[in-house]
């Protein structure tokens, strides 16, 4: 699925071939795994899917970009992020009831369905044209281009930072929260999916807040708040870790 699908994309209508092609792999992914002879093969075909997964995340996100333009980029991203950390959310608690009473193969092909009934939303969705004519656009200085060069590395290193904290705390802490003094059980530490919630909410409020343009001032309160939650995890009061 992972090497093949992408051989399909050139007969997909464009702007949708990378889409829809990874969204097919890992559709077919999820159908071999309900019929994973081992453990390694399953392992295996999550590993592929967890390379399309930031392929369909960057595509997704350049998708909203084209449909919505510069005024409303913003506050979709917003929405999109939002989605996706709903969706990080309920992950935690829809699979393993699935699996509890359909059992792994029935799940397997549950997630392959629905993957495919979004490929296909996503085939026949409109998009609007958008002009490629590079005589249109006005030549970008030098210098300006270097800006934009260096604005992309700000971001990127920007996203990796937030992401590597957010990982990195969520895989500290259930070890930490299950050990004395607190002693949390299973169940307890499956609770903390709900701080998933605040994170949908507060992703489309942060456009609100400043008006669809994240200000530098806006990004440093905003890693501030992130570093001083960060602290706070290596306290012994659970009621200031949660």
């Amino acid at each position: 699925a992972f090497f093949v699908a992408p051989l399909f994309a050139g007969r997909l209508q464009q702007k949708k071939a990378v889409q829809v092609a990874t969204l097919a792999a890992m559709a077919i992914a999820a159908l071999i795994e309900a019929a994973a002879p081992n453990l390694w093969t399953l392992i295996g075909m999550r590993f592929c899917q967890g390379i399309l997964v930031g392929v369909l995340f960057v595509e997704a996100m350049g998708r909203i970009a084209v449909i919505h333009r510069a005024r409303f980029g913003a506050f979709s991203n917003g929405l999109f992020v939002s989605a996706t950390t709903l969706g990080s959310f309920t992950s935690r608690f829809l699979p393993p009831s699935l699996v509890d009473e359909f059992g792994i193969k029935a799940t397997f092909l549950v997630l392959a369905s629905v993957l495919l009934l979004i490929c296909a939303a996503v085939h026949f969705s409109p998009v609007p044209e958008v002009s490629t004519d590079a005589s249109r656009e006005p030549a970008v200085p030098a210098a300006a281009a270097f800006g934009q060069r260096k604005a992309f590395v700000v971001e990127y290193l920007l996203g990796f930072c937030i992401l590597f904290s957010q990982t990195s705390i969520w895989t500290y802490l259930p070890v930490r929260l299950a050990r004395a003094p607190f002693m949390l059980d299973d169940r307890q530490l499956a609770l903390m999916a709900f701080v998933f919630l605040l994170g949908a909410v507060s992703a489309s409020l942060t456009i609100c807040v400043t008006r669809n343009d994240l200000s530098r001032s806006a990004i440093s309160l905003f890693f501030g708040c992130a570093a001083v939650g960060a602290l706070m995890t290596g306290t012994f009061n659970l009621y200031a870790i949660a």
